[in-house]
Order: structure tokens, then C-alpha cells, then sequence
């Protein structure tokens, strides 16, 4: 009796791990599905766009009755994997036709960030000299401002320039932390400084 209660209890831990496996495998596909879908969206859009906006360009779009698909092979996953391929060879004409970056996003990472990151510092620059002129005397609470507001303008720009120069299709956004960091903590520097030779002035 002890032996079938056993058996019983190692079959229902089998049942389980099976259901687990399927219900994961069915997760697993049905996001594929999704992710396939929004990327069958936006090729449709974009070859949409060519089909308009190249002939403008003098750029032949090719004409004639379209290919017929070819059968994708390993399911809504196999599917995912040939519609992001596509995506990058539509990617890759629109860099070919349109030409690449132009403005602050052509110019070399660090060039790029320094405006960014520049005016940032300039503006905690500016506000703590502010604070220092509605005062007689130096406040105590400036220290603090000093390390405070040098850290949130670093981390606006880091996060102003993923949002206004986004990483291309597989690649990282360029935020060069130690460049941005030294710019913000330059300007406490200048004002440190400035405070310095005023004391000693006096």
C-alpha cells in the first residue's frame, strides 16, 4: 500500500512538471506571436512609406507582382527571427536612400553628449549662484546643493540622450558616463573656486 501511495504521489509530480512545461511553452509562444506581429507591423509601415516617399527621391521602387512568401520554418519563433531580419534589411535601404544621421546625431558620441551634458552643467552653475546671491553669506546648505544638483543633471542627460538619440537596431546608446560626469561636477569646481578666491580676496 506504501509502495502504490509512493508511485501515486511521483506520478502527480511528473503530471505537474509536464503541465509547468506546456503552460510555459505556451507563454513562451504566444509572446513570440506578438513580438511577430508587431514586427510585421512596422515592415508593412516602413515599406509603405518607401513605396510613397522614394519615387519623390528619384529612387526606382520595384514594381511588378510581389514574391510569393516562402515557408519559415520553427514555428512562431523561426517566424519572430525572419521578420526582425527583414526588419533590418528595410532599416539598412532607408540608411542606403536616406542617408544617415544628420545634426547633433552625426557628430561623434562625445562631441554629441558634451551638448547635453553642457548646458546641464551651466544651469546647476547658474542656480547655485543664485542661491549665493539672495545671501549675504554662504549658506551652509550649499555643500549639499553642490553634490546634490551636479548628480541630477548628470542623470537628466543620461537619460536625455537615450530619448533624443536612440541606439540603432542591436546596437547601445553612447552615453559616455565619464565625460557627462566630469562636465556636471565641473561646474561645482568653478564655483568652489570662485568662492575661494573671493574669501581670499577679502
Amino acid at each position: 500500500m506504501e509502495q502504490a501511495w509512493q508511485e501515486y504521489l511521483a506520478a502527480t509530480r511528473r503530471l505537474a512538471a509536464v503541465r509547468q512545461d506546456a503552460a510555459t511553452a505556451a507563454a513562451e509562444r504566444q509572446a513570440a506571436i506578438q513580438a511577430a506581429r508587431g514586427e510585421l507591423a512596422y515592415v508593412r509601415e516602413r515599406l509603405a512609406l518607401q513605396q510613397r516617399e522614394w519615387p519623390r527621391l528619384g529612387v526606382p521602387v520595384p514594381g511588378g507582382a510581389a514574391p510569393q512568401p516562402q515557408p519559415v520554418g520553427g514555428g512562431p519563433a523561426g517566424v519572430l527571427d525572419a521578420l526582425r531580419r527583414t526588419r533590418a534589411m528595410v532599416d539598412e535601404a532607408d540608411a542606403l536612400v536616406l542617408g544617415g544621421p544628420s545634426g547633433l546625431a552625426a557628430l561623434p558620441p562625445r562631441l554629441r553628449n558634451l551638448f547635453v551634458y553642457g548646458p546641464l552643467a551651466f544651469l546647476v552653475l547658474v542656480a547655485q549662484l543664485v542661491v549665493l546671491s539672495i545671501s549675504s553669506e554662504t549658506p551652509l546648505y550649499l555643500p549639499l546643493c553642490g553634490l546634490v544638483m551636479p548628480a541630477a543633471a548628470f542623470g537628466a542627460g543620461f537619460l536625455a540622450i537615450g530619448l533624443v538619440f536612440p541606439a540603432p537596431p542591436g546596437g547601445k546608446v553612447d552615453r559616455t558616463p565619464i565625460l557627462g560626469a566630469s562636465v556636471c561636477l565641473a561646474s561645482v569646481v568653478l564655483l568652489c573656486a570662485g568662492i575661494g578666491l573671493l574669501a581670499i580676496s577679502r
